[in-house]
């Protein structure tokens, strides 16, 4: 899971295998998928708020677009941030929501308003790390690679799913496809394949279960060959045809 640790009051020590981090009053952790968590103490006066979001939860509720993706990298190193007063307040409303609506599940419309608030967790979160001062960044997360990294990703999120090779990622960048795939697996533990796939599949996704369009409209915007190609391709990266997975998820 993405884990949202946020410090209201007293102290809270989190160590991420060898590395020791600890939260004051109006500071948060992030913590990203696969980086494991060793230990938890909190002072005997501890507040916290703790928001956690599985990427399958992730896919449904946001559309992981241009500049969101890159936003969430910037901490693909785990450390602790500064959250301004208005984030610590709208944290708070926010996990208040949570809070509510989990006591309204027989309400008609109760899954749609979670998926909506739950978005808007998100990308309150996302906003916090976007608008993070320089000073408040380690060396580590921007040095060259990372910065490469990021733009990779940047781009990826622009071509919005039609751009599917790493070669044309490469010349966009003016490096050479094996550089980018030596940084990319260095900085993230996977190769610029699967995060181009990764958000193609999540593109596509989306488009069938949010959208009205066509699966032939669908294939198009993505610039498949055709829509036989468009449907092979979802067939083996969801599970079933373009259709059956509209008519599962949608």
């Amino acid at each position: 899971m993405l884990l949202v640790f946020v410090c209201r009051q007293g102290t809270v020590q989190l160590r991420v295998k060898d590395n020791l981090y600890e939260l004051g009053p109006c500071q948060a952790f992030i913590c990203l998928p696969k980086v494991g968590l060793n230990r938890i103490l909190l002072s005997p006066d501890a507040r916290t708020q703790v928001f956690g979001f599985s990427i399958e939860a992730i896919d449904q509720i946001v559309f992981i677009k241009r500049g969101v993706m890159g936003q969430v990298s910037q901490l693909w190193t785990p450390q602790v941030i500064n959250f301004s007063d208005a984030d610590m307040q709208i944290s708070s409303h926010l996990y208040a929501l949570v809070q509510l609506l989990e006591q309204m599940t027989d309400r008609s419309h109760y899954q749609q308003m979670m998926l909506n608030l739950q978005q808007a967790v998100f990308y309150a979160m996302a906003d916090a790390v976007n608008t993070l001062p320089m000073a408040n960044k380690t060396e580590e997360t921007v040095n060259n690679k990372d910065l490469l990294f990021k733009q990779f990703l940047s781009l990826v999120g622009s071509s919005n799913g039609r751009i599917r090779s790493v070669t044309a990622f490469a010349e966009m960048l003016n490096i050479t496809p094996k550089y980018l795939s030596v940084v990319v697996c260095e900085v993230s533990g996977q190769t610029p394949a699967h995060w181009i796939k990764y958000y193609v599949v999540n593109n596509i996704a989306q488009r069938l279960t949010q959208t009205n369009k066509t699966v032939k409209e669908i294939s198009v915007e993505l610039d498949f060959p055709n829509p036989s190609f468009f449907g092979r391709f979802v067939k083996e990266h969801l599970g079933c045809s373009p259709l059956e997975y509209r008519e599962k998820f949608s």
